[in-house]
């Protein structure tokens, strides 16, 4: 493998009234699909470097302020399924695709899908590096990795992001490399890195997202055992009750491997157990104790305790008793 030769466009030559649709044709023929949009009505600036080496294309981008989107027209127009790993070298921007959106500051990287929408916002002038990453490179991540990429932030502070950072100037730097076999080194080492750093980067966000899970199901289960008799205890409601979506209820069961009706169901047998066992409540019916948890049904209350616990409510409210 060797670096296709490095590629210069740059406004600076460029009459200023045709500077921005120029600017546009740049950067669709460098990376993909774009449509670039001018913040400030002064005078516009852009250059671009691009080079490539095997499975790695290495562009730096300096410019004027500006809002860059890929939607699904632009899309539609050329679909082509690589990434883009934007590094911030000076100025800042902020980048949103598929709900995450990351402030960019120097060092500071972002992994964009480019079969999914995304945008990108510079305020000011700024500059930076973008790796295009070839499908093969992605296709050696575990499955899961894979379906979890686009809009991935990755902190400057990571080891793996002050090596990739490293490499991927290392490579800029080379322009033309005669040497195939020293090449073909660069990207196998540059492409370890990256997964490596996806690894680490979705491991933290992972661990981070469990962490969330767990205090939201405590919360969630809180607030229905205050209220368990209620009988109208539903996802909607209860979400609504502790200020979340209904989406994030489930996943927050489905973590633990259980669903909202399952654990509901559970919580109002096994409190019903405990009320059952203790002779201190013998004057209340078995219908009652149904009714105060929750039950719009005592038949179904009565085949749901002997399915979990081998008895029927009788049964095991005399045994009990005779203990």
């Amino acid at each position: 493998m060797k670096s296709e030769g490095t590629q210069s466009w740059t406004t600076g030559a460029v009459r200023e009234s045709e500077r921005f649709d120029y600017w546009r044709e740049v950067v669709c023929e460098t990376f993909v699909e774009l449509d670039p949009r001018p913040l400030h009505q002064s005078r516009f600036y852009g250059e671009v470097e691009a080079s490539r080496v095997g499975d790695f294309g290495i562009a730096q981008i300096a410019a004027s302020a500006q809002k860059v989107v890929r939607s699904r027209r632009e899309i539609s127009r050329a679909n082509n399924p690589c990434y883009f790993l934007n590094i911030q070298l000076e100025g800042s921007g902020l980048t949103a695709q598929g709900g995450r959106e990351s402030v960019l500051v120097p060092s500071d990287m972002v992994l964009l899908d480019a079969t999914r929408p995304f945008e990108m916002t510079f305020n000011d002038r700024f500059s930076q590096m973008s790796l295009t990453i070839s499908d093969s490179v992605i296709g050696q991540l575990p499955p899961a990795a894979q379906d979890d990429l686009a809009g991935l932030f990755i902190n400057r502070n990571l080891p793996e992001a002050r090596l990739l950072k490293s490499y991927g100037s290392l490579m800029r730097d080379q322009g033309d490399v005669e040497d195939h076999m020293f090449a073909d080194l660069m990207t196998k080492q540059l492409a370890g890195i990256f997964h490596h750093a996806v690894n680490r980067r979705r491991g933290l966000t992972l661990k981070q997202a469990d962490h969330w899970g767990q205090k939201l199901l405590t919360t969630i289960k809180a607030a229905v055992r205050r209220d368990l008799g209620n009988a109208g205890h539903t996802p909607a409601r209860t979400a609504d009750k502790v200020g979340v979506s209904v989406r994030l209820l489930h996943q927050a069961f489905a973590r633990n491997g259980e669903t909202f009706g399952r654990w509901l169901l559970a919580e109002r047998l096994d409190t019903a157990r405990g009320v059952l066992a203790d002779s201190h409540n013998a004057h209340q019916s078995i219908a009652e104790v149904a009714y105060a948890l929750g039950f719009a049904d005592q038949s179904h209350f009565g085949r749901a305790f002997k399915a979990r616990f081998c008895q029927t409510p009788k049964q095991f409210r005399k045994a009990a008793f005779n203990a």
